[in-house]
């Protein structure tokens, strides 16, 4: 509509229903996806709408306003208005005629269920929950509303090959999804970048920041700040397959982390020669003990112990504890000591280098793993050494739980872990890998 950047031709192409476009850092894509968004909503059928997702309304809020104000600059001020608390720009075409783009976020997805417009797109898609596009999003798309006519753009920057934004870019390359259409734009590839500020730009990232950020490579998987990123790339990611499935001979151990507004997320796991397998994931928000020990019991597997936090005998849902309430369903459970949370974590970087993962059952658990996170410090961009709180927390501190817990399987030899607290231990280097100590070195 103002400009067409001729790397993003696809995405003003109004044959294509289904885009996803990845695209380096700072190569226009945000621009290209909303001004090809309001062209296509002016052009649709009257009183038709258009929304734009990002991680927060804050965020989108941001990402469209200097775009609109540029777009908003040609028309005359009566024909538009933004009301800037809710996010939303309405386009007055006649006295019976009111189209709206709505912005609207990943982390309030029930409030997105009542919408249903003609056009969406999602932005930075990989931060969108993996359940949400399923769930929320296609679903909102209504083609009626338009005579049949309807797009849905998916923009973002890979970060890594465990997350939705990945599988639709797939889905867009496989012949079986005819309607779906794939697009990228590499820095190296894209008029906005000269040599020199591509240079500029590799002397303050890292080859593998760079590789992601910048020349679209989703199998570089560095997340900032992410805590396993790229311990999960470097060690397991060479052991993520089908074919490390449940043995039937063994007992399956769960390893839990306890929620009731937040998450509860369960890994669950088998050991053969002292290797640990990870077999399956389950995550929940909102749920009673009852339904995880539901998903449990209908699941083929016998168990062994549940590993709990040390607070399981203590952290109530709904009046009792949660390690009684699931002794009532008959599984045997255990809680482990309360161990610091840096030792925690290098036990679990340990596990890694030698653990393994069957890709469809650990798919989400693994995307929650990779996508933890320390703080940031945003004037610095340092890490500091203060761990996110957030969707992704539950899932990567039951992975925590289960590194530490090798007592738990390890007949006839209970490992005493109280002593990791001890101040004077210093075996595991806060940033580096558990050398020293391995929770799994036999």
């Amino acid at each position: 509509m103002l400009r067409k950047y001729k790397e993003f031709t696809p995405v003003y192409d109004g044959n294509l229903r289904h885009l996803t476009i990845a695209a380096a850092r700072g190569s226009g894509k945000t621009f290209a996806a909303i001004d090809s968004t309001v062209m296509f909503l002016l052009q649709a059928k009257a009183n038709s709408s258009a929304a734009f997702f990002s991680k927060t309304l804050k965020q989108a809020k941001a990402s469209t306003f200097p775009v609109m104000k540029e777009i908003l600059s040609h028309f005359p001020k009566k024909f538009w208005r933004y009301n800037a608390t809710e996010g939303i720009y309405t386009f007055k075409i006649s006295a019976n005629d009111e189209r709206k783009l709505y912005l609207l976020s990943y982390d309030t997805p029930d409030n997105a269920r009542s919408y249903h417009p003609c056009i969406i797109v999602t932005d930075e898609c990989a931060d969108m929950p993996y359940d949400m596009f399923g769930n929320v999003i296609y679903p909102m798309l209504n083609p009626a509303i338009a005579d049949g006519w309807w797009r849905l753009t998916n923009i973002g920057t890979f970060r890594g090959d465990t997350n939705r934004f990945y599988e639709l870019y797939l889905q867009g390359q496989d012949a079986a999804y005819p309607d779906w259409h794939t697009h990228i734009v590499k820095a190296s590839e894209c008029s906005r970048f000269t040599p020199e500020m591509l240079e500029n730009i590799k002397s303050t990232l890292t080859a593998a920041e760079y590789a992601q950020e910048y020349e679209c490579d989703p199998h570089a998987n560095v997340i900032l700040g992410s805590v396993f990123g790229e311990f999960f790339r470097k060690y397991a990611q060479s052991r993520v397959d089908d074919s490390y499935a449940w043995i039937p001979d063994l007992p399956v151990y769960t390893a839990w982390d306890i929620g009731f507004s937040d998450y509860t997320a369960i890994w669950f796991f088998q050991v053969k020669n002292n290797v640990v397998n990870f077999i399956d994931y389950e995550e929940g928000s909102g749920q009673l003990v009852g339904y995880y020990a539901d998903i449990m019991l209908k699941k083929p597997y016998h168990y062994g112990q549940a590993v709990l936090p040390f607070d399981g005998a203590s952290n109530n849902i709904r009046g009792l504890p949660v390690m009684t309430q699931l002794s009532s369903f008959g599984f045997r459970t255990t809680s482990i000591p309360p161990v610091a949370k840096h030792v925690q974590v290098d036990s679990a970087r340990t596990l890694l280098q030698s653990c393994s993962f069957h890709d469809t059952n650990t798919k989400k658990g693994r995307e929650r793993l990779v996508n933890w996170c320390y703080k940031m410090d945003r004037k610095t961009g340092m890490k500091l050494p203060i761990f996110d709180h957030d969707e992704n927390s539950h899932g990567a501190e039951a992975f925590c739980y289960a590194a530490i817990s090798k007592h738990v399987w390890q007949a006839g030899k209970f490992v005493d872990l109280n002593h990791l607290n001890d101040p004077h231990h210093n075996n595991f280097a806060y940033n580096g890998y558990a050398d020293s100590y391995s929770p799994f070195g036999g």
